[in-house]
């Protein structure tokens, strides 16, 4: 069962409209925190002049090592404040620094190699939005304990406002282009090279679009190039070879039959049947055999509800191929936790597979007094 909540394409507006305001109000007070910074480090270089009276001082009276306190102090206040500079754009610049503080207080490397021009089609708020948007998302699954993340870098356009699920279809412009990998250099730059990133492309993008992105992201080593086209026992393979990026299918993929034929063409390598559309967790069961003796991991697609985490960690314990498991945002949301009994999510990255029988969880009360709310689509 699937459930979905009516909601008019008024409110839907409504609300985009009020994020991205709020998203713009937020960039513009974090570039204005930025260029306060920036004039601080400018007042700190002027006043250089007194700071050497002072050392010049206690090296007059005879207290070296007073001075050489002094010394380290300035320095040390000096590097905290004076962004670092990346690239020829000052606002990527002072971003960057400003997370890379942030990402040595939590405990996380931060690696960014950027090149960038001063001047940029978009604007700083617009600029800002994304980048620190893209910055604090990484941070934060890589501080929680994540080993690995997935990104649409598609679905939004140069303010980062949603698009929804739009067709990419054809020869991309070397705009599109630009955008989608810089947004991944963000990411990877964000998270280092030591933590998987996996791209989600919906099968919004065709063969020729798929393949100029390919292209431009080989370079930042994904783990998974998911849904680069609509499944087909063909197409998916020519991306393979073409790139040598691991493809992941599966979720338009709804029985055995289905998967054989790319399974045979070598298209695939990270399998990921929806047990609540592929047939069960006994037809799941099987596409995950089957995909077994092609060599083929497993990765099963979980994004109904909270209620389809538990069978799936199930059936992934009993499998050779498993290769990793998929932990949705919207699992974080209160209004979708309340709707289950048993609230499970990971810790540190990681999941403790639960033992109730069943499937391990059911419907809370909650969920049945507001079920009149939903409107259920069979």
């Amino acid at each position: 069962m699937r459930l979905y909540r009516n909601l008019s394409e008024k409110h839907e507006i409504e609300a985009e409209q009020a994020a991205l305001t709020q998203r713009l109000a937020s960039s513009e007070e974090r570039i204005a925190m930025l260029n306060e910074s920036e004039v601080q480090t400018a007042v700190y270089q002027h006043d250089m002049r007194h700071h050497l009276n002072a050392i010049d001082g206690f090296l007059a009276a005879g207290k070296p090592q007073q001075a050489e306190e002094y010394i380290r102090k300035v320095r040390s206040d000096i590097e905290r404040i004076t962004p670092k500079r990346y690239c020829d754009n000052e606002l990527v610049n002072l971003l960057c620094s400003s997370f890379a503080g942030k990402a040595q207080r939590m405990g996380v490397r931060l690696e960014v190699d950027a090149k960038l021009p001063r001047e940029l089609s978009v604007s700083d708020t617009e600029l800002c939005a994304v980048l620190s948007n893209a910055l604090e998302n990484a941070l934060r699954a890589v501080k929680e304990g994540y080993t690995a993340l997935k990104f649409d870098l598609t679905q939004t356009d140069e303010k980062g406002v949603c698009m929804g699920f739009v067709r990419v279809g054809g020869l991309q412009s070397a705009e599109v282009l630009n955008r989608v990998e810089s947004r991944m250099a963000a990411i990877r730059e964000a998270v280092g090279p030591d933590i998987d990133i996996l791209i989600e492309n919906h099968g919004q993008t065709d063969t020729a679009a798929a393949l100029q992105m390919a292209k431009r992201l080989e370079k930042y080593h994904p783990f998974a190039y998911e849904d680069p086209t609509y499944p087909s026992a063909k197409i998916p393979g020519n991306i393979a070879r073409q790139t040598g990026l691991p493809l992941a299918h599966g979720e338009r993929l709804y029985n055995r039959w289905q998967f054989l034929p790319m399974l045979q063409s070598g298209a695939l390598q990270l399998a990921q049947p929806d047990l609540g559309t592929c047939g069960g967790i006994t037809e799941g069961k099987k596409i995950c055999d089957l995909a077994q003796a092609y060599d083929c991991g497993v990765q099963l697609h979980i994004c109904a509800s909270n209620l389809s985490i538990a069978p799936a960690l199930h059936l992934e314990t009993a499998i050779p191929n498993f290769t990793i498991h998929e932990h949705h945002v919207l699992f974080l949301q209160e209004d979708n936790k309340k709707l289950v009994r048993y609230d499970y999510q990971p810790l540190k990255g990681y999941y403790e597979v639960p033992d109730l029988p069943g499937l391990g969880n059911e419907w809370s009360d909650y969920a049945f007094s507001i079920a009149a709310d939903y409107a259920t689509l069979k």
